[in-house]
C-alpha cells in the first residue's frame, strides 16, 4: 500500500510538473505570441505586405489596385491581415500599387496595378485602370536571388548575378537602351546585357521611383533612369537628363545599396553616402545652405544623441525610406534622418535635447533612436490591463539595450528594424494598423512588431499551431518521468534478485 502510495505521488508531481510547463510554454509569449512574429517588411503609404517566421505572406490596408492579392480590389481599407503565398522570403512593393513576392524555390509572383505591365504577364501599357488581383507567376528564365520595384517597373536579380528588368521605360528606368515615353513599356522580362556592369556579376540591385542602381561584385556602383533629382548620383546636374543603359558611378568598394522615392544610399568601408532629393532633409548633411538635391554622393559625417551631443560613428547598415532614411551603427544603434512627423524619425522631435539638428518636422543629421522596454500585447488585451489601454505597448519610462542588426524595410512613413535576437520592431505612421504594433495609435517611438490585432479589431488571423510546443514539452515530460519509473523499478527487480540470491 505504502509503495503504490509513493508511486501514485511520483506520477502526480510529474504530471503537475508536466502541466506548469504547459501552461509556461502555451504562454511563452511574453511580448509578441510566436505565431504572430513578424520576418520580413515591405509597404507604400498605403498599404503593407508582411512574411511570418514560417514564410507566410500577409497583407494590409488599401486595395484600390488589387495590391493586397486577395483577388479582389476595391477602395475600403482591409486592416485586419490576411494570409496570400506561401513559402516567401522576400517581397518589394511599387508606389503606384503592385507587387513582387520571391519564394525559397527562387520563383517570383507578382500582383496589383499593371497599367505598364509591371507584373511581367505580358500586358503591353493600358489608359485604363488595369490590375490582378491574384498573385500570378512571373517567368524567368533563370533561379532569383532578390527583386526591387519601382514607381511603374520591376527588376529581378538572378543567381549567377544577372539582371532582367519589365514594366514602364518612361524615363529609360528598365536600363535597356529601348525608347523611352509613357507608353513605352516591355510586358516581359527582358535581360540587361552583362557589359552595362563592366562585364561584371550583379549582386544587389534598388529602385528610387523612376531609376535604378546596381551594384557589383566589386563594389562599383551603376545607375540608370531619371535625374530630375540628381539621384542618379553621376554628378550630371541636367536634372532633365535621362540614362537609358547602366552607367558607372564614382563610387567605389561599396558592399550596399538602398534606394526609395527619389534617394539614394550607399555603405563604403563604415562609412555611408547619399544622394537626391533633400526636400526633407534626407541627406543628413544639415541645412547646406538649402541644398534641395545633390546629384553628387555626400558623406554622412555626423550623427548625435538624443540630447544633441555628436557621437562617433561606424556604419554597418543602411535603410532609405526615401524621405526618412536610418543608418545602424556597429555597435546596434539606429540613427535617423528627414522627415520626422508622425512617429516616422523614431522619436517624438519634441524629446529632443536644444541642441540637436532639428527644424520644424525634419531632422537635419542622423540623431540616435531610443528603444524601450517592451509591454506584453497580451497584458493590454487578453489580460484587460486598463492602465496600459490606448498607449504604445512599451514603457518609455524604461530604457532598453536593443542591438539591431538589419534595415528590414521602409516606406518612410513606417520602418522595420531587426534586433540580434531576431525580433522585429517598427515605428511611424501607423494608419489602419500598418506598422504592426497591435493597434492604431502613431508609433512614436519603436515598438515590437506582430500580425496580433487587439480589441480594435476583428482577431481574425490564421490559427498556427499554437499548441505544438506545449505538446512537445509534455511528451519529453512525461517520457523522462516514464523512464525514471522504469528505472526505479528495474532497479527495484535487480535488488529482489540479489537478496533471494543471497538467501539461497
Amino acid at each position: 500500500m505504502k509503495k503504490t502510495g509513493i508511486r501514485m505521488l511520483i506520477w502526480a508531481l510529474i504530471c503537475s510538473v508536466a502541466l506548469a510547463a504547459t501552461a509556461v510554454t502555451a504562454h511563452a509569449d511574453e511580448i509578441v505570441p510566436d505565431r504572430y512574429e513578424i520576418a520580413y517588411y515591405a509597404g507604400e503609404s498605403d498599404f503593407s505586405l508582411y512574411i511570418d517566421k514560417e514564410g507566410k505572406l500577409y497583407s494590409s490596408g488599401n486595395n484600390g489596385s488589387g495590391q493586397l492579392g486577395r483577388g479582389n480590389a476595391g477602395t475600403e481599407a482591409r486592416i485586419v491581415p490576411a494570409q496570400i503565398l506561401d513559402g516567401v522570403k522576400e517581397v518589394k512593393t511599387g508606389r503606384e500599387g503592385f507587387a513582387l513576392a520571391l519564394k525559397t524555390d527562387g520563383t517570383v509572383y507578382a500582383w496589383g496595378n499593371n497599367q505598364y505591365g509591371q507584373l511581367g504577364n505580358g500586358a503591353g501599357f493600358s489608359s485604363e485602370a488595369a490590375y490582378n488581383a491574384t498573385p500570378a507567376k512571373v517567368e524567368l528564365p533563370e533561379k532569383i536571388k532578390s527583386v526591387a520595384a519601382g514607381a511603374r517597373n520591376s527588376f529581378a536579380l538572378t543567381e549567377n548575378g544577372d539582371v532582367y528588368s519589365w514594366g514602364s521605360n518612361q524615363h529609360g528606368q528598365l536600363g535597356t537602351g529601348g525608347e523611352t515615353g509613357r507608353q513605352e513599356v516591355e510586358g516581359t522580362p527582358v535581360k540587361l546585357a552583362r557589359e552595362n556592369f563592366g562585364g561584371e556579376a550583379v549582386e544587389e540591385i534598388a529602385c528610387t521611383e523612376y531609376a535604378a542602381f546596381a551594384r557589383t561584385a566589386s563594389g562599383s556602383v551603376y545607375s540608370w533612369g531619371r535625374n530630375q533629382h540628381g539621384q542618379l548620383g553621376s554628378g550630371n546636374e541636367d536634372v532633365a537628363y535621362k540614362a537609358v543603359t547602366p552607367q558607372k558611378t564614382s563610387l567605389e568598394n561599396v558592399t550596399k545599396i538602398s534606394a526609395r522615392s527619389t534617394t539614394a544610399m550607399a555603405l563604403a568601408g563604415g562609412e555611408v553616402y547619399a544622394w537626391g532629393q533633400n526636400n526633407f532633409y534626407q541627406l543628413g548633411i544639415g541645412e547646406a545652405d538649402g541644398m534641395q538635391y545633390s546629384a553628387t554622393p555626400v558623406k554622412v559625417d555626423k550623427f548625435y544623441s538624443p540630447n544633441g551631443e555628436e557621437e562617433s560613428v561606424t556604419a554597418a547598415d543602411i535603410l532609405c525610406g526615401g524621405i526618412t532614411n536610418f543608418v545602424i551603427s556597429a555597435e546596434g544603434d539606429v540613427y535617423s534622418f528627414g522627415s520626422g512627423g508622425d512617429g516616422k524619425s523614431g522619436f517624438p522631435l519634441s524629446s529632443l535635447g536644444e541642441s540637436a539638428p532639428v527644424s520644424l518636422n525634419n531632422v537635419l543629421r542622423p540623431v540616435r533612436i531610443t528603444f524601450y522596454e517592451p509591454r506584453s500585447i497580451y497584458d493590454i488585451t487578453e489580460n484587460n490591463k486598463t492602465e496600459f489601454q490606448g498607449s504604445l505597448p512599451v514603457d518609455t519610462a524604461t530604457p532598453a539595450q536593443v542591438k539591431i542588426t538589419a534595415g528590414i524595410g521602409s516606406s518612410g512613413d513606417r520602418t522595420f528594424c531587426l534586433d540580434e535576437n531576431g525580433k522585429m520592431w517598427s515605428w511611424g505612421n501607423n494608419k489602419n494598423g500598418l506598422t504592426a504594433s497591435g493597434d492604431i495609435t502613431n508609433c512614436t517611438v519603436p515598438v515590437r512588431a506582430t500580425l496580433y490585432r487587439n480589441s480594435n479589431y476583428d482577431k481574425t488571423v490564421e490559427q498556427k499551431n499554437y499548441l505544438l510546443k506545449p505538446a512537445i514539452a509534455l511528451i519529453i515530460i512525461f517520457g523522462l518521468g516514464a523512464a525514471g519509473l522504469i528505472y526505479l523499478e528495474i532497479k527495484k527487480r535487480i535488488g529482489r534478485k540479489r537478496a533471494l540470491a543471497e538467501q539461497k
